[in-house]
């Protein structure tokens, strides 16, 4: 019994550090066709490329012309257990205004979200959400 409880224990925190080690590699490219917001920012359309930085806690947005980058806190994003992740960028769309919510790596399986901002809560305030996805590579 204590044999079983030790490697339920030893897989529990290797399900926690190690995708939070290969966090740091997620990166996806995307064409947006609208502007968006990134936390306090928005960003003209364009070719984007986002990723975790160094960090799970830290995603990078940044445009590939480099006009444009910008660095917001991130958290984790789950797929339900055994569903295919296909690389996305997901945005909350709120009448014509475009918040990004999430993005999605195939390559990893993972997902990396953004808390909404001051301006996404007033916008939903004002209209439902619709959900946007983006495909990405």
């Amino acid at each position: 019994m204590r044999t079983l409880k030790a490697l339920v224990m030893m897989a529990a925190v290797a399900a926690v550090v190690v995708p939070a080690a290969t966090r740091a590699a997620d990166t996806v490219r995307a064409y947006i066709p609208f502007e968006f917001t990134v936390g306090d920012a928005t960003l003209p359309a364009g070719n984007y490329q986002f990723e975790n930085q160094n960090t799970p806690q830290v995603m990078v947005v940044g445009s590939l012309d480099q006009q444009a980058r910008v660095k917001v806190i991130a958290r984790p994003a789950y797929a339900p257990a055994g569903a295919r992740v296909e690389s996305r960028v997901v945005f909350n769309k709120y009448g014509n205004r475009y918040f990004l919510a999430e993005f999605w790596s195939a390559s990893s399986g993972l997902g990396t979200g953004v808390s909404k901002s001051r301006q996404e809560r007033e916008a939903s305030q004002k209209a439902s959400a619709q959900i946007v996805l983006v495909a990405a590579r």
